[in-house]
C-alpha cells in the first residue's frame, strides 16, 4: 500500500555557533598579535600606554595580555622602566621564517658576495603592504658599513629597493600605488612630484637598476637591481648601500655591475631567462 505524505517541509539548516569561550580566545589571540604588530625596527621599544593606544585596548586589558605574552617570551620588560620589547621566541619565529623562506636562501650567497666584494651593506627586499621590508641583509668585512635590521621597512618611492620593485607595475599598477600611498619627504633630496617619481622609473626600467642618492637618508647611497622570477615579473630587489662618497667615479660604475649580476644570478635561480 502506497502512503502519501504532503506537507514535509525539509528541515532548516544547521548553524554552527560559535560558543563564547571560542570567541574569547580568538579574540584575545587577536588582540595578543595587535600588540606584537606594534613593534617595529624603528619602535622596538614601548610602553604599557603606548600599545594600549595603538591597538585601542583599555591599559587593563593591554597588560593581561602583555602578562601572558610575557611568559611566553613573546615579549620581555626592558630596564627600571615599564617599556616592553619583543621577546626571543618572536626572534626564533623570524629565524624560522627566514630559513623556510626559498627567496632567502637563493639571495644568501649573492647577498654575502656583493657585500664582500663591494665593501658595502647588502640587502634584501621585497613589497609588503605599500613599504619595502627587508628580508636578509649582508655585512662587509669592515668596521665601518652600514647597519640594517631584519623586517626594517622603508618607502618605497624613494629608496633604490623601491624603485627598483615599482619599477615592474604597469602605469596603471603604479597609479594606484602612489595614490594609495603618497609620497612623503624624508630628506631634502626626497623627489615628492608623482610626475618626476614615474619619469624616474621610467629610466629604471631601461637601465636595469635605481638609485637612491641620500633621498632617504643624508649621508648614504644605494644602488638596487630588480630580481625576476619564471614569469618575468619583479619578486624582490637586492642592493648595496653605504656612505656616499664611496659611491663615485670607478667605484660607481662596480656597484651597478655587481649588483645587476647578483640580481640577475637570483633571477635564473627562480627560472627567469630573456
Amino acid at each position: 500500500m502506497k502512503q502519501r505524505f504532503t506537507n514535509i517541509k525539509a528541515a532548516p539548516p544547521i548553524r554552527t555557533q560559535r560558543r563564547p569561550a571560542e570567541t574569547y580566545r580568538t579574540r584575545a589571540l587577536e588582540r595578543g598579535l595587535g600588540l606584537l604588530s606594534c613593534f617595529s625596527a624603528h619602535r622596538p621599544e614601548l610602553s604599557l600606554a603606548d600599545l594600549a593606544k595603538a591597538t585601542n585596548l583599555d591599559k587593563a586589558t593591554a597588560l593581561r595580555l602583555l602578562r601572558g605574552l610575557e611568559q611566553m617570551n613573546f615579549v620581555e620588560r626592558s630596564g627600571d622602566e615599564p617599556l616592553y620589547r619583543l621577546g626571543l621566541k618572536a626572534l626564533e619565529l623570524a629565524a624560522a621564517y627566514q630559513s623556510s623562506h626559498f627567496l632567502t636562501q637563493m639571495a644568501e650567497p649573492q647577498l654575502q658576495r656583493l657585500a664582500r666584494d663591494c665593501g658595502q651593506t647588502s640587502e634584501l627586499g621585497m613589497l609588503d603592504n605599500g613599504d619595502v621590508v627587508v628580508l636578509a641583509v649582508a655585512y662587509p668585512p669592515r668596521s665601518l658599513r652600514r647597519h640594517v635590521m631584519l623586517g626594517e621597512r622603508y618607502a618605497a618611492h624613494c629608496t633604490s629597493l623601491g624603485k627598483a620593485l615599482l619599477g615592474d607595475l604597469s602605469p596603471a599598477e603604479l597609479e594606484r600605488f602612489l595614490t594609495a600611498h603618497p609620497p612623503q619627504p624624508l630628506s631634502l633630496k626626497t623627489t615628492t612630484d608623482v610626475r618626476q617619481i614615474k619619469e624616474q622609473l621610467v629610466l629604471v626600467r631601461a637601465q636595469g637598476y635605481a638609485t637612491d642618492d641620500e633621498e632617504t637618508m643624508v649621508g648614504v647611497r644605494c644602488i638596487a637591481a630588480p630580481i625576476r622570477n619564471h614569469t618575468g615579473r619583479v619578486a624582490a630587489a637586492l642592493n648595496v648601500s653605504g656612505p656616499t662618497g664611496e659611491f663615485d667615479g670607478p667605484n660607481l660604475v662596480h656597484y651597478i655591475a655587481q649588483v645587476k649580476a647578483a640580481a640577475a644570478a637570483v633571477s635564473v635561480q627562480l627560472g627567469y631567462s630573456e
